[in-house]
């Protein structure tokens, strides 16, 4: 029996390595912070204000409902397959997730969005044993989930401001007890609650610029520069316990806050807009707000961006081994050619990385199909409303890290 456990938490040491050790040491649920957008993983998992209709953008800022509505309908994340979690270190353990989001327009200057999310952590199965002998006596399924509602609402007034909050319920079945003669599964489940908001400034959609074009008076092109601004506070939520109440720990309540930089130019014609070319560069700070203090050791929450500087981690970007840092860029071509890079570093977890990704998708194909047959109807309505994405990304850790290797895949469809 106790070898059971034995096992389950030297892997769940390794399999959250991405968090700082104190946090591995202190929270439970750790792995609802594994990032799950493959677009966002190729750029060192920025999430918290990168302008996207990214399905899984919701799970780490719940305001980009606010703002998604703005532009979008409905956006449904899914992965083709599974993803290898640690390939370096198992051939085991899988990762899933999926997501879906829908936008309402309320009147000319307030949205509004819901969201649904899953995310589930297959650890694998595991071995039974006596307290005095390896020899299996049995086995168990190991897993953790989780699944959220989100809500947020958007106000366009010049700048674009998004407020939203999640409402997740998260369960864990790690080990086995035994009851009698009999041994049970121990699970236990919590509420928590996320809580985001995002800034965008679309500077030249404010001064409504736009270039005409000499050879023809019906297509112009529309530079873009949407600098923005993210916080949140992911896993807002009390204790949870296995076996005993007394032994409770903390989920891994976390704060987040970045900016990001979204430039590019435009083809407009009549009423639609071809993303020509953009490049988006994002930076985010990262830290755990649980904290056990001496003399008691007493568990205490800290508020607001808990250690983070703002101008000390995210302006001048200056080394800090108590904050998870993370950049990345994105150049996207033609709505249809994207490629990203990026940087994880979590000094105190000793997590540090490069990640790379790209993706396809059909919205440019639809919007050239649009150009060579104009008086087509569907072609039309499907270049202004439907994209279907496909997007890869890879964690590049040194030979023999347990993140070696990891690949994620995706498919996001959007219909604006």
């Amino acid at each position: 029996m106790k070898r059971a456990y034995l096992s389950f938490w030297t892997i769940l040491l390794i399999c959250f390595l991405s968090s700082n050790v104190f946090a591995v040491s202190e929270a439970a649920l750790l792995f609802l912070l594994i990032s799950p957008s493959p677009r966002a993983n190729g750029m060192g998992t920025t999430y918290m204000a990168l302008p996207a209709n990214d399905a899984y953008a919701v799970i780490f800022n719940p305001g980009y409902l606010g703002v998604f509505a703005m532009e979008n309908y409905v956006s449904v994340g899914v992965y083709p397959h599974s993803v290898q979690w640690l390939p370096g270190f198992t051939d085991d353990l899988f990762y899933n997730s999926k997501a879906a989001n829908i936008g309402f327009k309320l009147n000319k200057y307030i949205f509004a969005g819901i969201g649904y999310h899953k995310i589930y952590l297959d650890l694998g199965e595991q071995v039974i044993t006596r307290e005095q002998s390896p020899e299996p006596i049995g086995y168990f399924h190991s897993w953790e989930k989780a699944r959220a509602l989100s809500m947020g609402i958007g106000g366009h007034f010049g700048v674009k401001i998004g407020l939203g909050m999640s409402v997740k319920y998260a369960e864990s079945q790690l080990g086995v007890m035994k009851s009698g003669a009999e041994y049970e599964t121990t699970k236990a489940d919590i509420f928590a609650y996320d809580f985001g908001a995002i800034l965008q400034i679309p500077v030249f959609e404010m001064l409504n610029t736009s270039i005409n074009l000499p050879f023809s008076n019906k297509l112009t092109l529309i530079p873009l520069l949407v600098p923005s601004l993210g916080y949140s506070i992911g896993n807002y939520g009390g204790e949870i316990s296995y076996i005993d109440p007394a032994q409770a720990d903390p989920i891994p309540r976390v704060a987040r806050v970045g900016y990001s930089i979204d430039s590019g130019i435009s083809l407009g014609r009549k009423n639609s807009r071809w993303k020509l070319v953009s490049f988006k560069w994002a930076r985010e700070a990262e830290d755990l707000l649980v904290k056990r203090e001496p003399p008691d050791y007493e568990i205490k929450y800290q508020t607001g961006l808990g250690d983070i500087d703002f101008c000390h981690d995210l302006i001048e970007w200056k080394p800090n081994p108590i904050i998870i840092k993370k950049e990345g860029w994105e150049i996207n071509c033609l709505e249809t050619f994207y490629f990203r890079e990026g940087e994880y570093n979590d000094p105190e977890g000793k997590v540090i990385y490069q990640t790379t990704g790209y993706g396809v998708g059909i919205a440019g194909l639809f919007q050239l199909a649009s150009i060579l047959f104009p008086t087509n109807e569907s072609i039309k309505f499907f270049a202004n409303h439907v994209d279907v994405q496909y997007h890869w990304s890879e964690m590049e850790t040194a030979a023999g890290h347990p993140l070696e290797g990891t690949k994620f895949k995706g498919i996001n469809l959007v219909i604006r």
